[in-house]
């Protein structure tokens, strides 16, 4: 938490606040802590400019400086899930990376029309996405690879589009994009309106990555096979719970997320959910293929109810 600018912990329910910064002469903002919890990232102007720093979360010894000679305005950092970099945009445009431990800085990107203010991590820390401002004022989404210094364009520049995070399993993009032209007409001009014009879509990172919207089958086989899944899986939830006392038997490590995207015909790849158009902001699907979203419509400004087409067709990866 930040207050004063001062950075504090403050503990989810037992014992106390703590101040861990404690400088009257500087203002720390935008902490955030790494996923591994050992660590908090900040901003500070202690030097006279904006710098990126990192300590404790306990508190204890010095804060590290991780840049230099920072030449304007920094925005808040993302740390990479593995907790080894630290993602940030600024005032001149960029988008960069700083490795924690080495603090060597690398550039994703400098936008010549607009700052970069929507990007995140693939789960794997080896990816990046962001959504770059274009010539024609319609943002585009993008993918760059940590290890070989890439840069993919994942949608055109027919429409805007922004809002672009992993799936926590890393098999898909999602992003929005205002792709829906229904257009009103008001009552006293004969003029278009165009209002909510936003869904969701989901882009399969790989070529061998099944498509989650596609009908679906009984044919002979597909059925049976379905049917095996579902007898194994109602098997498994029928297992007699371990009397008090009994050893639980050890939980099987989580295996690492591994991102493979297939960046040749990745446009094409791009599928459209079946929801109510609007506009859609901090967008996540989780590892069972759930997506949660908040979406504003037109109707909301209004009053008026509107049905939530997605629960009709909840498709799951």
């Amino acid at each position: 938490v930040i207050a004063r600018g001062d950075l504090f912990s403050v503990p989810a329910k037992n014992g106390t606040p703590r101040n861990l910064s404690k400088t009257s002469g500087a203002h720390e903002r935008d902490a955030v802590w790494s996923p591994d919890g050992k660590w908090i990232a900040y901003n500070s102007d202690a030097t006279g400019e904006n710098e990126l720093y990192v300590r404790s979360q306990d508190g204890k010894g010095e804060p590290q400086q991780i840049t230099n000679g920072a030449d304007t305005y920094y925005y808040a950092p993302k740390w990479s899930p593995d907790s080894k970099k630290l993602l940030w945009s600024d005032r001149l445009q960029r988008l960069r990376y700083v490795d924690v431990a080495s603090k060597a800085v690398t550039q994703v990107d400098q936008d010549k029309y607009g700052e970069i203010e929507s990007y995140n991590w693939a789960p794997d820390s080896q990816w990046v996405t962001w959504v770059r401002p274009e010539e024609n004022g319609m943002p585009r989404v993008y993918l760059y690879s940590v290890a070989n210094k890439q840069q993919t364009a994942v949608t055109d520049s027919w429409y805007g589009s922004g809002e672009a995070v992993f799936s926590d399993d890393g098999k898909y993009l999602l992003l929005s994009s205002a792709r829906d032209f229904k257009p009103t007409f008001g009552d006293e001009e004969f003029a278009n309106v165009y209002r909510d014009m936003e869904r969701v879509y989901l882009v399969t990172l790989a070529k061998d990555t099944a498509n989650p919207l596609a009908p679906k089958s009984d044919e002979v086989g597909k059925a049976e096979e379905k049917r095996k899944k579902e007898k194994a899986k109602e098997a498994e939830e029928k297992k007699p719970e371990a009397s008090p006392g009994a050893t639980k038997p050890e939980e099987k490590p989580k295996k690492p997320v591994t991102v493979k995207v297939d960046t040749d015909g990745i446009q094409n790849r791009i599928l459209g959910l079946e929801i109510t158009p609007g506009n859609y902001r901090n967008i996540r699907m989780l590892n069972d293929g759930r997506l949660f979203y908040l979406r504003r419509t037109a109707a909301d400004e209004v009053g008026e109810e509107e049905e939530d087409l997605f629960g009709e067709r909840d498709r799951k990866s």
